[in-house]
């Protein structure tokens, strides 16, 4: 017997949405190796790079901020590595 309707319609957009998710996970676990490639090394200072910190700092510098010390003022209080140890450690480093 076939479901009604409503419920194919409801089972459909539940799968979707679980296709979803997967998806957004598997993009997110390539971030740090993107990072890595482009000599970022923010996921070693910060331990949730789609958290409110590492969002923060991704988005500075897609709008062209380069300078680590202002990157680093970008941290969430809440963030266990305090601005100095981001400035180091994460920031962007230049190619020789």
């Amino acid at each position: 017997m076939r479901p009604t309707d409503q419920v194919c319609v409801l089972r459909s957009s539940l799968r979707q949405r679980a296709m979803l998710l997967t998806d957004a996970s598997q993009h997110i676990q390539h971030r740090p190796k993107a990072l890595t490639q482009m000599n970022i090394k923010l996921q070693h200072v910060v331990s949730d790079v789609t958290g409110e910190t590492g969002m923060a700092i991704m988005r500075a510098m897609l709008a062209g901020e380069r300078d680590p010390v202002q990157l680093a003022r970008l941290r969430n209080y809440r963030c266990h590595h305090d601005e100095g140890t981001i400035a180091r450690q994460g920031a962007p480093r230049p190619v020789a």
